[in-house]
């Protein structure tokens, strides 16, 4: 059996979503087992198309992760 720490930060800020990344570190072996990414994409359920990302969701993520965000 192992203990994991698992890790999730959003990475990149785009018009209609952002960049998630993700890394999950074993404890047992002392590195990093897994990493992963996703795009997340706020959609306009009417229309079926894209959305701009709400400000006070875009306004928290900044407030969150700070100077680490790039733009997409």
């Amino acid at each position: 059996p192992d203990t994991v720490s698992v890790g999730a930060r959003v990475s990149a800020l785009a018009p209609q979503g952002f960049l998630m990344q993700y890394a999950v570190a074993s404890h047992h072996h002392n590195k990093i087992a897994a990493e992963g990414d996703g795009r997340i994409v706020t959609i306009d359920y009417a229309s079926g198309g894209k959305a701009p990302l709400p400000d006070r969701v875009r306004e928290r993520i900044q407030q969150l992760e700070g100077e680490r965000l790039t733009a997409v």
